[in-house]
């Protein structure tokens, strides 16, 4: 930041930290590390994944800074020898240039014997930063893998859908996690609260749940009019009728359970967007074309095609 908050208003870009999200299926073969503003290391089974975001060109001390956090993690990776290593964020500068932090860079790389994921896959060496506004592309932001065989694929994802001048990096492991054994300490104190799950009637497939209902409800349909005829006619009593009753209701349940487990998807509440309509499928569609068209025409300043993407 260029001001303080007492001197007058906040300008600039403030460096805003980095954050590492782990899906919940394997939270019990995960354990946090380390964790600060740049850095935040975590095992998950036997990996060490690394996410880092290095200090732009002009930040007071920003080589010292790089050393630290190199430091840093070369010591976690000494600790965790047995694990494999990938790396990924922001280092705020192109390893092809002869920048210090570049340099430094490469002996860390060697160091820990890791491997660029754009030098895996070639065809993916494209930049990565896009600022359309200052007319600057680059390639800044790196994947680095310490088993180059486990990756299965890399590659630098154009979204149509993105607020920021970096495009996301997107990279498949082969790992196996089912065997692990993971000192992660509280992880056993998981809260398993009850997810409460609704059925997704418009992705169903109702012919088939139309069919499948109509098979196995039709014996009971004999059943209720077997009922009916008895009650009717006085043939049984009281308690043997709502015995039957009870039979024929846990069948009809049953079947429906089946059928909806075959043919409908369910999911957690608030999983769709329930405003959601046709309308905006129509305006999103839009959208997404006229952003594609401007990219297409060399992503102009000015014109119709920047108005209209705009």
């Amino acid at each position: 930041m260029k001001k303080t908050v007492e001197s007058s208003m906040l300008y600039g870009r403030p460096f805003g930290g980095v954050i590492t999200l782990v899906n919940n299926s394997l939270r019990k073969v995960t354990k946090t590390l380390h964790s600060e503003d740049r850095l935040v290391i975590v095992r998950v089974a036997n990996y060490l994944l690394v996410n880092v975001h290095f200090p732009c060109v002009g930040t007071p001390d920003r080589v010292l800074i790089c050393e630290d956090i190199l430091a840093t993690i070369s010591s976690w990776c000494n600790s965790y020898s047995d694990c494999a290593i990938l790396m990924a964020g922001d280092l705020n500068i192109c390893l092809h240039s002869a920048d210090e932090v570049a340099q430094r860079i490469h002996v860390f790389l060697k160091y820990c014997s890791l491997y660029r994921c754009d030098d895996i896959f070639p065809n993916q060496k494209l930049n990565n930063y896009i600022n359309s506004a200052l007319r600057q592309e680059s390639c800044i932001d790196y994947c680095l893998t310490s088993r180059p065989n486990s990756v299965l694929n890399f590659a630098v994802l154009d979204h149509d859908i993105n607020y920021s001048d970096h495009l996301p990096l997107s990279i498949y492991i082969d790992t196996d996690v089912r065997d692990q054994n993971v000192n992660v300490g509280r992880m056993n104190n998981i809260n398993h609260t009850p997810v409460s799950k609704q059925l997704i009637w418009d992705n169903a497939d109702l012919v088939s749940y139309y069919y499948h209902t109509g098979t196995l409800l039709l014996p009971i349909l004999s059943r209720v009019d077997e009922l009916l005829l008895q009650s009717s006619d006085n043939i049984t009593d009281a308690h043997t009728l709502c015995t039957g009753i009870d039979s024929v209701y846990d069948e009809i349940t049953q079947v429906l359970i089946t059928a909806y487990r075959l043919y409908v998807p369910d999911r957690v509440k608030n999983f769709h967007k329930f405003w959601w309509n046709e309308e905006l499928d129509i305006l999103k569609e839009a959208s997404i074309s006229s952003n594609k068209l401007w990219k297409v025409a060399g992503r102009p300043r000015q014109s119709n095609i920047f108005d209209k993407a705009v």
